[in-house]
């Protein structure tokens, strides 16, 4: 099994010394993956990227992945949103998501639309499978874990909060996800999760 993977910096690549001889590592966009990649897989797993990809953008994003994946082959697209906030430091990250993703073009919308865009790309056998996934400290090691990937995340929006002048600074936003981690301990939490699966048709017309 050979794995490619993409990203559009080098920084998110783990070091070469580190991985194995079927990983390929290779900068590109998901809007615009390698030309010589058409029809190359027979599976493509992309996520999280509801905040990193313009909603006008997901069709060309979709209509790539139709283009590299081989004849029958399937897409697993992973994407959710933060849940509804239930104490103060959430409720304040979650209204500077929110904006941020107004003032840039991107939409949590797009969450109950996969289904469409997918049938629009040319795809089969779409489905979308929602589910919750809990994370706080005493909700067991899992949702340490998926804490954890919440933080990071949350944590690389920084700097384009802080130049959309939505954040004093990123020093004071990295205090107030301290204290939004805090609530999660106390309270838990469950963020939206939606699993959705798809195949290229074998033959125009299947």
């Amino acid at each position: 099994v050979q794995i490619y993977a993409t990203d559009l910096s080098t920084k998110n690549f783990p070091s070469p010394e580190s991985t194995p001889p079927n990983l390929h590592m290779r900068v590109a966009s998901s809007t615009q993956f390698p030309l010589e990649w058409s029809n190359k897989f027979t599976l493509v797993h992309q996520r999280l990227l509801i905040i990193g990809i313009r909603a006008k953008e997901w069709p060309i994003a979709l209509s790539e992945i139709f283009r590299v994946l081989k004849p029958g082959g399937a897409v697993l697209l992973v994407e959710g949103r933060p849940p509804p906030p239930t104490a103060p430091a959430m409720e304040k990250v979650s209204n500077l998501i929110i904006t941020l993703l107004e003032q840039t073009g991107h939409s949590y919308d797009l969450l109950f639309q996969f289904d469409k865009l997918l049938t629009d790309a040319g795809f089969k056998d779409v489905h979308v499978h929602t589910r919750g996934v809990p994370f706080g400290k005493e909700l067991g090691d899992t949702s340490v874990e998926y804490s954890r990937i919440m933080r990071a995340g949350l944590t690389n929006l920084g700097p384009a909060l802080e130049k959309a002048g939505l954040i004093p600074s990123r020093a004071e936003y990295s205090a107030l996800l301290d204290e939004m981690e805090r609530e999660w301990r106390e309270h838990g939490s469950e963020f939206d999760c939606r699993l959705v699966t798809a195949r290229k048709p074998v033959e125009l017309g299947d």
